[in-house]
């Protein structure tokens, strides 16, 4: 089972997340938090397998909180860095020559 926390203020938004969660039986909510510094507190105790999180977030932001994975949560950031690679690619030149026109 793979423990997922879910960091959104929005609760109709986090409460709906919890709720699609339960259409993958391979993975199991271990936490839903409405701020970032609680969320970034519960990352630390619960140290899950996967993270929903929001980026703009009351009292620490989701790029803070990313920052502060990739200091201490190695292995958790290598697999965003896939997913995040394989899902927008990196910019070839092609793409470079895009933004320039």
């Amino acid at each position: 089972m793979k423990r997922v926390v879910i960091i959104e203020d929005e609760t109709m938004l986090r409460d709906l997340l919890a709720e699609l969660l339960k259409n993958f039986p391979l993975c199991t909510l271990a936490g839903t938090y409405g701020d970032g510094l609680e969320g970034w507190k519960g990352l630390q105790k619960i140290k899950p397998d996967m993270v929903v999180l929001d980026i703009k977030l009351p009292s620490l932001n989701g790029l803070e909180i990313l920052r502060r994975c990739a200091s201490n949560c190695p292995t958790a950031m290598s697999a965003f860095q896939r997913v995040f690679l394989h899902r927008h690619g990196p910019p070839g030149p092609q793409s470079r020559r895009e933004r320039h026109h």
